[in-house]
């Protein structure tokens, strides 16, 4: 196999440990149950392994995801606002008036 298909002395192809990092970051998967779905598909390897390579390889994901990931536009509106106002009654007691202000 060549060597950008595994990782740095990886034993395993890149396509199999980026599918057990993302099972285990994307889906709420145990170590355990990502060796049984690793195994299913024919893949020997201790859940300890998966640990390992979440634990190597997650910060460099996430930095190239953040890279990749699409801005958020730059402009928002506000749909209604709510004002809490906390004033003195013509008693002296303090009350609360709600204001209730529709935007745009």
């Amino acid at each position: 196999m060549a060597s950008k298909e595994r990782f740095h002395g990886g034993h395993f192809p890149k396509c199999i440990v980026l599918q057990a990092v993302f099972w285990y970051l994307r889906y709420s998967l145990s170590y355990r149950d990502i060796e049984d779905l690793m195994k299913e598909r024919g893949v020997e390897l201790d859940h300890v392994t998966v640990q390992r390579w979440v634990v190597k390889y997650t910060p460099t994901l996430e930095i190239e995801f953040r890279k990749r990931k699409k801005a958020v536009g730059t402009s928002w509106r506000m749909d209604e606002t709510y004002i809490k106002v906390k004033a003195i009654g013509n008693n002296g007691s303090p009350r609360e008036d709600h204001h209730r202000r529709k935007c745009c």
